[in-house]
């Protein structure tokens, strides 16, 4: 960016990168308010848009009303970075989209997240295998993030969560979540929300 003289970039990649480390840093609790975890994957996103130019793309939609429930700090950018590392390529477009809604399920409330790439989609032995719960490795790496991210939500909600992952009809992966929806009634209570 520099040496093309993109100034302008260069300085909204400074200030993107900055919201980005700033989260990490301050991330010290098992729960935070979901706006707050969607500000930091917006940081990311913004950087990997400035990376990517025009074939990458993304959008979030969340309710107003839910963006006070709480879930496990950085949960989210395991999925989220695993669907652009997969899917992203330079000569083929990528749309992400990121969803988050209030659903009921057996008269339990739950908060369901969908990430949606218009990516390739998951291999289908990758698939059996998170299907089965096995570790996730291929002859190049393992899957790491994923593994734990799912043993993440087995000990902080034992049963009561889902993860789901499966492939579009017309391409492109999904990865669902539902957690127990939690939420701070207290607006100071949730220090991570302002």
């Amino acid at each position: 960016m520099a040496q093309l003289g993109n100034y302008k970039d260069i300085e909204s990649m400074v200030l993107f990168t900055s919201r980005y480390l700033r989260y990490l840093f301050q991330t010290d609790r098992e729960l935070t308010c979901i706006e707050y975890e969607l500000s930091h994957i917006q940081a990311y996103l913004d950087i990997q848009a400035l990376r990517f130019g025009s074939i990458f793309t993304y959008e979030c939609s969340i309710a107003e009303s839910d963006k006070r429930a709480l879930i496990p700090p950085l949960l989210l950018i395991t999925f989220v970075e695993n669907s652009l590392k997969h899917s992203c390529t330079t000569d083929r477009a990528l749309h992400l989209m990121l969803s988050v809604s209030r659903v009921s399920k057996e008269s339990l409330c739950f908060l369901k997240i969908d990430i949606i790439d218009s990516g390739q989609g998951f291999p289908e032995e990758i698939l059996e295998k998170l299907a089965r719960n096995e570790v996730i490795n291929s002859d190049e790496q393992m899957h790491i993030g994923i593994t734990n991210s799912i043993a993440r939500l087995a000990l902080l909600y034992g049963t009561n969560q889902e993860i789901h992952f499966f492939n579009e009809p017309h391409g492109g992966a999904h990865v669902q979540l539902l957690i127990p929806y939690q939420i701070k009634e207290n607006e100071n209570e949730c220090i991570n929300c302002r």
